[in-house]
């Protein structure tokens, strides 16, 4: 219904009086703004709105100019303007005129006389005048029948497709990066197993082999008392100082045999020189990072040559296919949607289809549009999908039963309805299942009974109305 209708002036001696009638919203307003040459307007008055159907609005300009004046009305729902009224004018001021007002007061009586003179000389003919029945205006209005049938839920919702499990490459040691086999550009595909960067690696490499030419030497000093006090035991030991080479990993340690020779071995430190070895070994793999899978590079944080400390992000990559659609949904319709139901998918412009399955739904509301994510997985094979994308959706849900379906402009108060008996209107509260686009699923009512599908201006319990089927 359009805010501002049959918007009119009257001039009287205090002013311009301004009329119209209109229909609100909840904490909207309407600027009233005056102009004296059509083009500069300036608002005069600001009133602030509630809810409102078909009221009569009036606003006096006391201080309107003695000249032609050009008035306009906008309608604000918020900080924007919704409707406009048409530009309309008026003349100089009305002054009462005394004179004037006395002679057609005259001429209205002497009119009255004249009319009762007539209908008694009529009387007296003998001539009765029939006088017309009164009669209540009637309104045609669009009804319905009642019928309940069962009602398949769709939920639509428009979302986007988004990466399902992107993963930062955080660097584990310090140094300075180093190119691997892949370009480190956004939307650079890779391989499993590709290596994505490496970190310069040759101080802690010279490192290492000190260290285990330092275990060597170690070995080789207990060989001559493990041949005397434990002769059992020193060819392993001799074998295993054979096998050690400072530029590959250490070998495993031999086994003890008895305690005393692991008293001996730990009184020398072995297994804890071995161990810290061992430790700088694996660190030394942290160096070289390889793709943990086939995928994409996203986002670059940090170029090759610059120099990564513990714990900088240096890629954000994501699996080739492993998209969904992120699709928020409204909060009366998250009921309908339930995990592994299958979704229809459309591009924008709807050319092109697909399907997919709720892979899970949010535990979260939204604050800012009161929605809940529900997340999709899609068949990639019939729409090309790229991150970012939009895609509408049509989720299925649980069927509804004893239901009917009508026009949302036919419910007003949020569950009230009118229905038609004795051609007259009678409201009543039904329950409200479903609330799409532009229609409502509900119930409440017997099956028969006439319902108004469309609420007109002025509607109101009791009132004569003609249906139309």
């Amino acid at each position: 219904m359009k805010p501002i209708i049959n918007f009119y002036i009257e001039n009287t001696p205090e002013g311009n009086l301004l009329k119209w009638v209109g229909n609100a919203k909840n904490r909207s307003s309407i600027t009233v703004e005056r102009s004296t040459d059509e083009i500069n307007f300036e608002v005069i008055e600001e009133i602030l709105l509630q809810k409102t159907d078909g009221e009569g609005f009036e606003f006096l300009d006391a201080e309107a100019p003695k000249q032609k004046t050009f008035y306009q009305l906008k309608y604000y729902e918020g900080p924007e303007v919704v409707a406009a009224s048409p530009i309309i004018y008026t003349g100089e001021k009305r002054v009462f005129n005394r004179k004037i007002f006395i002679t057609r007061a005259i001429v209205a009586v002497v009119l009255l006389v004249l009319a009762f003179v007539m209908v008694k000389s009529f009387s007296t003919k003998g001539v009765e005048l029939e006088r017309p029945p009164l009669t209540q205006r009637s309104q045609y209005v669009n009804t319905k029948v009642v019928a309940y049938t069962n009602h398949e839920t769709m939920t639509e919702a428009l979302g986007q497709v988004i990466a399902s499990q992107p993963i930062d490459i955080i660097s584990e040691v310090s140094g300075r990066i180093e190119k691997g086999n892949v370009t480190l550009k956004k939307a650079i595909s890779f391989s499993q197993g590709a290596l994505l960067f490496k970190i310069d690696d040759r101080e802690t490499i010279l490192n290492l082999k000190s260290q285990r030419s330092g275990f060597q030497n170690v070995v080789a000093l207990i060989l001559p008392d493990m041949k005397l006090d434990f002769p059992n035991s020193f060819q392993k030991w001799q074998d295993y100082f054979n096998r050690i080479d400072i530029n590959n990993n250490l070998p495993i340690l031999p086994e003890s045999i008895d305690q005393r020779e692991k008293t001996f071995l730990a009184s020398k430190n072995i297994s804890g020189q071995f161990y810290s070895i061992k430790s700088a070994e694996e660190r030394l793999n942290k160096y070289r990072v390889a793709a943990p899978y086939s995928g994409i590079i996203q986002d670059v944080y940090t170029d090759a040559g610059s120099v990564a400390n513990l714990g900088t992000r240096v890629l954000r990559i994501r699996k080739a296919n492993d998209l969904e659609l992120e699709l928020p949904v409204r909060k009366e319709d998250i009921q309908w949607v339930k995990s592994g139901t299958k979704v229809k998918i459309y591009s924008e412009d709807k050319r092109q289809t697909s399907t997919g399955t709720v892979n899970r739904i949010g535990a979260e509301i939204d604050p800012t549009t009161q929605s809940v994510n529900v997340y999709v997985s899609v068949n990639s094979n019939t729409i090309k999908l790229y991150e970012g994308m939009y895609l509408y959706a049509e989720i299925s849900g649980n069927a509804i039963a004893k239901a009917m379906e009508i026009d949302r402009k036919a419910i007003f108060d949020n569950n009230k309805i009118y229905v038609v008996k004795d051609s007259m209107l009678i409201e009543k509260t039904v329950n409200i299942h479903k609330i799409k686009n532009a229609t409502v699923l509900f119930s409440g009512i017997n099956e028969g009974e006439k319902v108004v599908s469309e609420v007109f201006l002025g509607a109101t319990e009791g009132m004569k109305v003609v249906p139309l089927k």
